[in-house]
């Protein structure tokens, strides 16, 4: 029997493959993915560029603001007058064109403008920094005006001029109180203000209220017997009123006559590590007066400096107005201490006027020595010195006074310092600081 055979249909290969349309429509759907991505990409290296431009920045900025924090003003002028070498670490740093102090800069600042014996805001420039293969102009402001206008700080002080200073062996004390703007002066004046009217109408319920109650009564009589016959009524009495401007009671009342009656004195005691201080005031009144008072006290403090002895005092002496007509006086005392050095710093120098100037009494047996500043004690006329110790009660002139240790002065201590990181422009200042790239702002404390 014949075998039957089996026919296989050959398989077909589809060798067609992709058509163009498949093709453009791969590529734009691969396009349409690709784009966010590379937007993306872009964006990030973009952004790691302007991040690492703004760490160099952020980097020269602090590097200058540390360099400055570590200088005085007077090291500050001098570094942008010439031997500037804040910037000589800085990592990466190739070069520096020029660093310079302004004259004049954009805003129409002009120092010229500014009177001589007033300190004033300081502007410096550092241009053509290369870091990083950019360059960079560095504009500085220096402004001490905010602390000039805040109270109770080191800009509106005549600091004395220390060496080696140890606040903790330092005493600082203010003569009006517990600090410049707390003055206890006022409340002094005001005080004996009230003192003196109290007296005064005292006096005059005393003498002319008085008279005025016994004529009233002869008066009531003398109406009631008018009454009686039907004649005319007597003219009534005027009531009379008290007038703190009334001549007679003028040295009780007025504020600017009360004022030359008193003194001041400032009471300072040290003992070994405590200070004991208080402010007195006497008034002397014209007369004997029963029953009005004549002194003020006011304990300021009594502070210990309990880790070591006291070496210095500082007194920031702001005249008094009483001293217009009165010394203000100085009471210094350091019974069995050892050696103190007493330094008066003179506040308000061209504000008020010393008048009668101070007197500083101490004991003979005091191991004390007093420090001045000439000139700010000297009468601006006569060139006198309006300052004299006074010890054990036997004035000695101003052999016990050392005016030529110690000078002090009103500056500027704390500024506000801005420094802005501007892409270098080549041209004058004025062309310059068009486009900040980085602020940085602090405080200096020199």
């Amino acid at each position: 029997m014949e075998k039957s055979r089996i026919h296989k249909k050959p398989l077909k290969m589809n060798n067609k493959g992709f058509s163009l349309v498949e093709l453009l429509i791969s590529i734009v759907v691969l396009v349409i993915i690709m784009v966010p991505l590379m937007n993306n990409f872009f964006r990030s290296m973009i952004m790691n560029k302007k991040a690492e431009a703004y760490q160099v920045q952020s980097n020269l900025a602090a590097s200058i603001m540390e360099g400055l924090k570590d200088l005085t003003m007077d090291e500050t002028i001098a570094q942008f007058n010439g031997g500037f070498s804040m910037l000589t670490e800085i990592p990466g740093s190739l070069s520096i064109g020029e660093a310079v102090q302004l004259e004049e800069v954009p805003g129409g600042y002009n120092k010229s403008d500014i009177p001589l014996y007033e300190q004033s805001t300081y502007y410096f420039a550092i241009h053509d920094i290369k870091v990083g293969g950019t360059a960079y102009d560095a504009f500085i402001k220096m402004n001490p005006q905010t602390y000039k206008n805040a109270a109770d700080t080191m800009n509106n002080f005549s600091m004395p001029d220390v060496i080696n200073l140890d606040e903790k062996a330092n005493g600082f004390l203010f003569s009006t109180g517990v600090s410049e703007t707390d003055t206890v002066d006022a409340n002094a004046l005001a005080a004996f203000v009230a003192l003196g009217r109290d007296y005064a109408y005292k006096l005059w319920k005393e003498t002319v209220y008085q008279a005025y109650l016994d004529a009233k009564l002869l008066w009531d009589e003398e109406r009631e017997i008018a009454e009686m016959e039907g004649s005319p009524l007597p003219t009534p009495l005027p009531i009379p009123s008290f007038d703190i401007n009334d001549p007679t009671y003028e040295d009780y009342c007025k504020e600017t006559i009360i004022k030359t009656y008193i003194t001041k004195t400032m009471k300072i005691s040290v003992s070994d590590d405590v200070i004991d201080y208080q402010i007195n005031y006497q008034c002397e009144w014209p007369i004997s007066t029963t029953g009005l008072d004549t002194v003020i006290n006011y304990p300021i403090c009594t502070k210990s400096y309990a880790e070591t002895s006291l070496q210095n005092i500082y007194l920031f002496y702001t005249p008094s107005d009483f001293q217009a007509s009165k010394e203000d006086v100085i009471e210094l005392g350091n019974p069995g201490g050892d050696s103190l050095h007493f330094f008066v710093a003179r506040q308000n120098v061209m504000a008020i006027p010393l008048g009668k100037g101070i007197k500083i009494n101490q004991l003979a047996d005091d191991a004390v020595e007093v420090y001045i500043d000439n000139e700010q004690f000297s009468d601006p006329i006569t060139g006198n010195l309006l300052a004299e110790s006074v010890i054990a009660g036997t004035p000695m002139g101003m052999g016990d006074i050392t005016p030529d240790m110690m000078k002090s002065e009103k500056k500027d201590r704390i500024y506000d310092v801005t420094i802005s990181i501007y892409p270098y422009e080549d041209g004058e200042p004025m062309n310059k600081y068009q486009r900040e790239l980085y602020r940085l702002q602090s405080t200096r404390e020199k």
